[in-house]
C-alpha cells in the first residue's frame, strides 16, 4: 500500500538514537488518520501502550478524528478492553497465530485488505475522518527508493530543509544537498520525502545525469499531470509545459 502511495506509515522503531521518543509518538498519535493497535498479551500488559497510547487513540476515534483498528496478533482476552467494541482484524478478530488461519501470510493478507478498504473509504470521502483533515500521500509519485528503517540522526538537516522548502514563497524554491559520494545525500533526500511527503501534491524523482533521461522523466510527469502537450513531438514543448 505504500508503494502506490496509498499510505505513509510510521512506527516507533523509526525513532533514532538520542531522539525524544515520547514527543514523536505523541505527534504521530495526534495527526494519524488510521491508528493500528497491535494487540497481544504484551500490548495489554504494557502500561504505556494500554493506558496512554491506546487511550489517546480512542479519544481521537470517538471524536471522529481518526479510525482505530485493533490487529489481533496473538490469542489473548482482548474482548473486555476499551476497544472491544471496534471491528478488529483479521476477520472475526481471529488472532494471526491462531488455528483459524492456514498460515500467517493469509492472516496478514486479510489484514491488509481490511485496511485498504478503510483507506479507500477515506479517499472517497465516505469514511469517518474527513479527507481534508489530514493530507494523504501524493498520488503523483515516482520515488525509486524505499524508506530506510535504520535511518537515524540528521534531524537538524531535515528540519532545515523542511523550513526552507516550505518558506511560503510563491516562486520555485530549490535546495541543494552537496557532499562527497557515499556520505548519504540520497538517504537524506529519501528520508525527507517519506517524512514530509504528505505535505506535497507531487513528488517526482528526476535523475538528471543524462539529458535524454531527463527529458524522458519530464515526459512521464506530463502524462501523470494530464497535460495537453504530453504528445508533442518537440520535447522542449513538453518540458516547458511541465515546468
Amino acid at each position: 500500500m505504500r508503494r502506490p502511495g496509498l499510505i505513509a506509515d510510521w512506527y516507533d522503531r523509526r525513532i533514532g538514537a538520542g531522539d525524544k521518543w515520547e514527543g514523536q509518538i505523541d505527534e504521530r498519535l495526534n495527526t494519524a488518520e488510521i491508528i493500528l493497535l497491535l494487540v497481544s498479551s504484551d500490548f495489554i500488559q504494557s502500561d504505556y501502550c494500554h493506558d496512554i497510547e491506546m487511550v489517546r487513540a480512542m479519544e481521537r476515534h470517538e471524536a471522529g478524528e481518526a479510525i482505530v483498528i485493533p490487529i489481533i496478533l496473538r490469542a489473548c482476552v482482548w474482548q473486555i478492553g476499551h476497544f472491544a467494541k471496534l471491528q478488529a482484524l483479521p476477520a472475526g478478530g481471529k488472532p494471526v497465530n491462531g488455528p483459524d488461519w492456514p498460515s500467517h501470510d493469509e492472516a496478514f493478507a486479510d489484514i491488509v485488505q481490511g485496511i485498504q478498504r478503510v483507506v479507500e473509504d477515506l479517499t472517497s470521502g465516505t469514511g469517518t475522518v474527513p479527507p481534508s483533515r489530514e493530507p494523504t500521500p501524493p498520488r503523483i509519485w515516482n520515488v525509486p527508493h524505499l524508506q530506510n528503517p535504520n535511518f537515524t540522526g540528521r534531524d537538524d538537516l531535515l528540519t532545515q530543509l523542511h523550513g526552507n522548502l516550505l518558506s511560503g514563497k510563491t516562486t520555485a524554491v530549490t535546495q541543494a544537498i552537496q557532499g562527497l559520494g557515499g556520505v548519504g545525500k540520497t538517504q537524506l533526500a529519501t528520508e525527507y520525502i517519506y517524512r514530509y511527503g504528505t505535505e506535497y501534491q507531487i513528488i517526482w524523482w528526476v535523475p538528471s545525469e543524462e539529458p535524454a533521461t531527463l527529458a524522458a522523466v519530464y515526459a512521464g510527469l506530463a502524462i501523470e499531470l494530464g497535460l495537453d502537450e504530453q504528445d508533442a513531438p518537440d520535447q522542449s514543448v513538453v518540458i516547458a509545459a511541465v515546468k
